[in-house]
């Protein structure tokens, strides 16, 4: 349903006055598939994969750790600790504040460090407050990253390209989020959470070099 809703939409796109042409349905989608081709693109679609791989990932397998020793915790109890960690999505209100004192490309940096320390505070912590503290700021800096990177992939591509590119960032997270679920999920089984933690920091890491390395071609592309 939703690759026959995909298929259609471009129909259900008024023309402005001003344009000659309509957009095909062939061209919409080749038009998107283009931005691919940008090695800087690529590289903060990659920041989204893999922050919801680790995101997702980590939240889904909490709760199996969580209802394990030493913890046992009930449904109940699991249940408000999600709930403080959605109750972070006030991370997006407060991006839009830091914005203006802070610029954008060290507010990402920050972000992404903050996002590494909210997984090793999760995975390591034998304290339940500070696991709940932890699961708050990973929510936090996590929907508070969402408008940086976007405004990123905004400086990248042409105006008329911006809502495809969004498109393709929420693809990249959910796409993440799924695989990093699954393949997180056969990393518990085998190396139980330790394994889980490791793999997920290591991914934080690779994704602030990540940043780093796009942030420079954006600076680069500039200076041309």
């Amino acid at each position: 349903m939703i690759t026959i809703a995909c298929i259609f939409v471009p129909f259900a796109i008024k023309q402005s006055s001003h344009q000659s042409s309509t957009t095909s349905v062939l061209g919409t989608y080749l038009a998107a598939i283009k931005l691919l081709f940008d090695k800087t693109v690529i590289i903060f679609l990659s920041v989204g994969f893999l922050l919801f791989f680790v995101y997702l990932g980590l939240s889904s397998l909490l709760t199996f750790y969580l209802k394990s020793a030493p913890f046992s915790l009930s449904a109940t109890v699991l249940g408000w600790l999600n709930f403080a960690g959605l109750s972070a999505v006030i991370g997006t209100i407060i991006t839009s504040k830091l914005l203006q004192v802070i610029n954008e490309r060290y507010l990402l940096i920050i972000y992404l460090l903050a996002i590494g320390a909210s997984v090793v505070t999760i995975g390591y912590s034998s304290s339940l407050f500070i696991i709940g503290l932890g699961i708050f700021s990973l929510f936090l800096f996590v929907f508070g990253l969402q408008p940086l990177v976007i405004a990123m992939l905004n400086k990248i591509v042409p105006i008329n390209s911006r809502g495809a590119i969004s498109s393709l960032y929420l693809l990249s997270c959910l796409a993440g989020g799924s695989i990093g679920t699954y393949l997180l999920g056969i990393v518990y089984q085998n190396m139980a959470w330790n394994g889980v933690i490791v793999i997920c920091v290591v991914l934080a890491i690779v994704n602030l070099i990540l940043a780093l390395v796009g942030i420079q071609l954006i600076k680069s592309n500039h200076r041309k």
